[in-house]
Parts: C-alpha cells; sequence; structure tokens
C-alpha cells in the first residue's frame, strides 16, 4: 500500500509498504519534497503521486515497484489531489493557484504591505515601525525554504534581512523579535542540511553571527539573553535555553514535547505543545520555578496547533484556535483580558477543551484575521491567502 505521512506537522515523503509483517517500509515517488496524496493505476502497474518536489504542487508517477520517478504536469499552477479514472487512461485532480499577502490593520484601516511572491509569517517590532515577513521559495510554507525580510511601515522600504540564506519552519514557529526590537533569532538551514539557529540584529551594523551550540528551531527570546529552542534527540524532541552567545546549553524539562509555542512577557511561562495518547495538548511549564504547570488547551480543541501569544502591554492574550490542518491557513484568533496581576485569564483549571469555552470567557474578541500583535491591541498584522482552483481531467501520457 501507499502512505501518505507527516512528522511533527510537516509533509513527508511518501512510502510503499508491503502488507507482509515485518516488511520494511520505503520511499516511493520523489525524494526532496512533501507528498499530500497517492493514487495506483487500475492494474497497478503504475504508482501516482502529488509532491512538492519541484518547487511547486505537481503528479508524479512511478512504476511499481522500482521504477524512476517521472512529472508528468508542471506549469505556473498547481495540481493537489489525484483520483484515476476507471479505464486508466486519464485522472482527475484540482488544478490552480494560491497567493499570500501580509496585511496590517490598524484601528480598523487595512493595508497591504507586502506585493511580491507567496509572503507570510509576519511579525511587528515593538515599535510598531517594522515588520518582518517571509517569502516563500518552494511549495511548502511549513517546510520548504523562505527569505527573510523586512519592511519600513512608514516609507514602505523592502528589503532582505538574510541574503542567501533558507529560512527554515512552520509559521510562528521559525523566527522571534526581541522584547527590545534590536534583534532576530532565526532558524536557517545549515551545510548539512541541519536547523541552525542565527541573530541578525535590525539595524544592520553588525551582521548576522549563528549561535554555536544552538542546533534545533522553534526560537524564542526569553529575557537576559537567553533564548528558547527546540531540539530533536532520536525519536522525541525537548525544550532547551541557551544564552545568545552560544554558552550555558541546558534542557529545561525532561518531558518531550511537539513544539513551542509562546513565552509570557516576565519570561516566566512557555508554551509548549505535549504529545500523548488522544492527541497533542497546549501546557504552560514553569520556567524558573518549581511548580506545576498550566493546561491551555486540551487535545480535543483542535486538530492541529494551538497558538499562544500576549500583547505588548502584557494586558491581553491571544489564543488562535486553527480551522485547517495546514498551519499557514487561516485561523480564528480570540483576544481575551488578562486577570489583573497574572500572566492568564480566567480559564478552567483543565484548560479549554472545545473553542465554545473560549468563547464563553469574560471579555472574549474574536479577530477572524489575526497573525501577530503590534505595540497597541489597535494594530496587528496577519497573512492573507487566497486559493483559486477547479477540478480537471487529465490524460496521461
Amino acid at each position: 500500500m501507499l502512505v501518505v505521512e507527516m512528522d511533527r506537522g510537516l509533509w513527508q515523503a511518501c512510502k510503499l509498504i508491503a502488507l507482509a509483517p515485518g516488511s520494511p517500509a520505503r520511499i516511493a515517488g520523489p525524494k526532496g519534497g512533501g507528498c499530500t496524496s497517492v493514487a495506483w493505476s487500475p492494474g497497478g502497474t503504475w504508482m501516482y503521486f502529488t509532491s512538492g518536489a519541484s518547487g511547486a504542487f505537481h503528479i508524479w508517477r512511478q512504476r511499481f515497484p522500482d521504477g524512476k520517478p517521472e512529472q508528468i504536469t508542471a506549469g505556473p499552477t498547481e495540481e493537489e489531489g489525484i483520483t484515476l479514472a476507471p479505464d486508466g487512461v486519464s485522472f482527475i485532480t484540482s488544478v490552480g493557484s494560491r497567493q499570500s499577502s501580509v496585511w496590517v490593520n490598524n484601528s480598523n484601516t487595512i493595508r497591504q504591505v507586502s506585493f511580491e511572491g507567496f509572503s507570510f509569517d509576519p511579525r511587528i517590532t515593538p515599535d510598531g515601525k517594522r515588520l518582518c515577513y517571509r517569502i516563500l521559495k518552494g511549495a511548502l510554507p511549513t517546510s520548504d525554504p523562505s527569505e527573510l525580510r523586512m519592511v519600513d511601515l512608514d516609507s514602505g522600504r523592502d528589503e532582505p534581512l538574510l541574503p542567501g540564506f533558507a529560512v527554515v519552519g512552520a509559521p510562528r514557529r521559525t523566527y522571534d523579535v526581541s522584547p527590545d526590537g534590536r534583534q532576530i533569532v532565526v532558524t536557517a538551514l545549515g551545510q548539512k542540511g541541519e536547523h541552525r539557529l542565527w541573530l541578525v540584529p535590525l539595524d544592520r551594523r553588525l551582521r548576522p553571527r549563528e549561535i554555536p551550540n544552538a542546533q534545533g528551531d522553534h526560537p524564542l527570546f526569553g529575557s537576559s539573553g537567553v533564548i528558547f529552542f527546540r531540539r530533536l534527540e532520536g525519536d522525541s524532541a525537548f525544550a532547551y535555553r541557551i544564552r545568545n552567545d552560544g554558552t550555558e546549553l541546558k534542557k529545561v524539562f525532561d518531558q518531550p514535547v511537539a513544539g513551542l509555542s509562546g513565552i509570557s512577557p516576565d519570561g516566566d511561562w512557555l508554551v509548549v505543545k505535549v504529545p500523548g495518547t488522544n492527541g497533542s495538548s497546549t501546557l504552560a511549564l514553569p520556567v524558573h520555578q518549581d511548580s506545576p504547570g498550566r493546561v491551555i488547551a486540551t487535545a480535543g480543541i483542535s486538530f492541529s496547533d494551538f497558538d499562544v501569544q500576549w500583547s505588548r502591554d502584557a494586558k491581553s492574550i491571544y489564543l488562535r484556535v486553527p480551522v485547517n490542518p495546514e498551519q499557514w491557513a487561516a485561523g480564528r484568533t480570540y483576544m481575551l483580558p488578562l486577570v489583573k496581576g497574572s500572566m492568564w485569564p480566567k480559564m478552567p483549571v483543565e484548560g479549554f477543551q472545545a473553542e465554545a469555552d473560549i468563547t464563553k470567557s469574560p471579555g472574549s474578541i474574536l479577530l477572524n484575521e489575526f497573525d501577530c500583535p503590534g505595540p497597541t491591541p489597535e494594530i496587528y498584522a496577519f497573512a492573507r491567502m487566497t486559493v483559486q482552483r477547479n477540478l480537471f481531467r487529465i490524460p496521461l501520457p
């Protein structure tokens, strides 16, 4: 059988698995790109794949069992999904395109700030004067390389921050802006394809520099020059901390995590996604003291990542509930006021069990388009994606 796989939210190459017990699985179709759907020819002679291996999603095929993968569709549009006709001489797929641009909302006045490529994953600097974002250089925002850019919101000047660097990672998990707005920590590919952390000064007076000993992703700025990130160890991942000069590398918790998704303004709570038998839950774990963690959301609230961010004035918290398993797609974000003297809103001890629980929380405000906060609650940025698709029957060569 043919299998489509994901690992920690990222699409993998497809697998061919023999049904006999103990038989090893092996990669089928093209390597080097996420594979999202598969099909067999009616007689089982050919295997078909939707893959992003060429930098865009197209249809590939491979003769069973060990033929050479060949691309059979191309062009400026992309194909998603595939089903073979019963006679085996054609297939049906969804043909279209995806576009994404970055926008800023300022007191209900919305304006577009990116005008080229597939732009996504915005971050506003604490002073509200600049905005960083990424331009996709492949097919999948969650795993393919991108270019990190910065735009001055007053002048509109737009320039690359890391020319020639392949920035990689899922949206809201790839880079972070320091609390003082002076630098960015970002995940980029190393020479051997590993994930490395880099510090990038925003004033461009110093060159970007790699953080020694920091191999991982999901970086977040803590307090006093500390950076938190996710580090893989075998089949598990753990939260680590390191100083920005590469010293004092230390595992934060012994509990494996699926990802890091936020840190409180006081630097005391690290928000992590924790895998479990019934799915992943979102927890806040204490960084500096030995005390119990807090459950924010249970496994049942969503089938994808549940994001947590705080406002710059530390008076509100943003909870983003995805409505789509693709992490870059639009979700619903709720802004909740914090309890005075606390980093948390009023919420159940067992965490939010469903989206309806968030809507019932006192002071809850729904934001349909939201990716990151600005200096005040009235200012925030988001990526707006548009998709145009139609079904086509395509004859096979």
